[in-house]
């Protein structure tokens, strides 16, 4: 018999300490899970080819699209929903665990089909292996939207930084012995099971023995909106992928595939806060929009404080990050990271602008706009293959800008927020960020000029510019700098 579930009900002191504490969870988990990640990435690049990351970089296009079908949109669908009881979630749970079994032998159907689209044998054996993804994430989708809903981030990132590590270091011991490919094969679906299990053995909440179709359908409609809005948005993510890997080859779309997964990093960090943080929170006050609008300019001020100077910190010091880091065999993948650094400033702040899309209960809007944005994006990178890896990267990053404007200003309206609100809430980092980078680019240049070690000229710029950011912090905007302290110091 599962367990009695009642949302919680949160005042208005709660809803503002959980969010903080939402926040300040995320943001640790986030650095502590991309400091593992980013190690296992590094050991995993000096012991495997570019080669190996492009065919897995391919097929993960398919199994996290065949993914969203398993998910369908139910986990934004609980946590937006404002109240859903014991039996309601059973019948999702036991909906979704069907699912995750159609989409499981659909995986595995057309695997063969796929390899055949890429000319690459190798691609159907993995796609087959990695199906079984689908069964094990339906497992677990339900009990993880009641945490989130719950706001219990504590428990969920535990387990994510376990999964990782474990995962991980799995991947290494494969990648040593030789097993190519398959160690990254084997650490995806190690993490896939790790997660359920975890999940379902903590024993938070526990399906009944009862299925009613009536309370699936209460959530199809917003979870179908969302559904087709995750799956364009992720064709827009990885329209990239699928082109280069279709037209200039596994090699290619390795570089690429490191270079993105560098800036990955603040994208998703802000993607994930929003999601995971902002989203239940605005859904409790999803018609106070001046609530909402206060919270959401707060949020991007932090997000925008570290993500500029990281992006431009990283276009600076690429060359040296990835000749000491990676190895010279990953040299061709500089240029694009410089490219997509600064594309990825711009990703970072269209990347939460689905929460309000979300909150609001408008998903309709959200699939709509995220189409304009495949479109967009799709066209700009087939043209740029005309020029090769480096053209494709010149034109995806362009897109970025190009869309950057309509991509803000929409959901924005939702709350009656304008483009210009954001630029004013920046106004103090950017200048702060430009103060960094002229300093620690000459000091690049100069040491470059006079052939520095790569390992010191890195550490240099790295130090240079932490120094000069905080400095400035202190000098134009205090305020920002100790709501950061008093976040990470707030007693949960």
């Amino acid at each position: 018999m599962g367990q009695d579930w009642r949302p919680c009900v949160l005042d208005s002191f709660n809803l503002k300490e959980k969010t903080i504490s939402g926040i300040r969870w995320t943001g640790l988990n986030r650095g502590v899970q991309s400091c593992f990640t980013l190690l296992i990435t590094v050991v995993l690049a000096r012991l495997l080819q570019p080669e190996d990351f492009g065919l897995i970089a391919i097929a993960t296009i398919f199994t996290i699209l065949i993914g969203f079908l398993t998910e369908f949109g139910s986990g934004s669908a609980i946590v937006h929903a404002q109240e859903l009881g014991q039996k309601a979630m059973s019948s999702i749970f036991w909906f979704t665990l069907l699912v995750g079994i159609m989409t499981t032998v659909t995986g595995v159907l057309i695997s063969p089909l796929v390899s055949l689209f890429f000319g690459e044998p190798r691609l159907g054996p993995i796609l087959i292996v990695l199906s079984s993804t689908f069964f094990l994430t339906s497992l677990y989708i339900v009990q993880q939207s009641i945490l989130i809903k719950r706001l219990d981030f504590k428990y969920i990132y535990i387990v994510r930084i376990v999964c990782i590590v474990l995962s991980g270091s799995l991947a290494i011991i494969l990648a040593y012995k030789g097993y190519g490919v398959w160690s990254l094969v084997g650490q995806m679906l190690a993490e896939d099971l790790l997660t359920a299990v975890l999940l379902w053995f903590s024993g938070r909440w526990f399906p009944s023995w009862h299925f009613m179709w009536g309370e699936v359908r209460s959530i199809l409609k917003f979870s179908m909106n969302y559904l087709g809005y995750n799956i364009v948005n992720f064709l827009s993510e990885r329209v990239p992928h699928i082109l280069i890997g279709k037209f200039l080859g596994p090699e290619a779309l390795g570089f690429f595939t490191i270079a993105q997964r560098l800036i990955a990093f603040p994208v998703e960090t802000s993607s994930i806060m929003a999601n995971n943080v902002l989203f239940p929170v605005f859904s409790k006050i999803q018609t106070e929009n001046i609530r909402i609008k206060e919270l959401y300019l707060q949020a991007m001020k932090h997000i925008g404080f570290i993500v500029l100077p990281f992006m431009i910190g990283i276009s600076i010091t690429a060359p040296e990050l990835i000749r000491v880091v990676f190895g010279e065999k990953w040299m061709p993948a500089i240029f694009l990271l410089q490219l997509l650094s600064f594309a990825g400033i711009v990703q970072t702040f269209i990347a939460t602008n689905g929460v309000l899309y979300l909150s609001k209960g408008k998903t309709d809007i959200q699939f709509h706009m995220s189409l304009l944005l495949l479109f967009v994006t799709a066209a700009s990178v087939y043209i740029g293959l005309m020029w090769g890896i480096q053209g494709a990267t010149i034109s995806y990053a362009a897109a970025s800008v190009v869309i950057f404007y309509p991509l803000l200003s929409v959901p924005y309206s939702l709350v009656g927020l304008r483009a210009y609100d954001l630029f004013l809430t920046l106004k103090e980092v950017f200048p702060m960020s430009l103060i960094m980078a002229i300093p620690t680019l000459m000091i690049a240049m100069i040491l470059r000029h006079y052939g520095i070690d790569p390992l010191l000229i890195l550490t240099s710029c790295i130090l240079t510019g932490v120094v000069i950011y905080f400095i400035c912090s202190l000098v134009i905007n205090r305020n920002l700098l100790t709501s950061f302290y008093e976040m990470m110091n707030l007693k949960t």
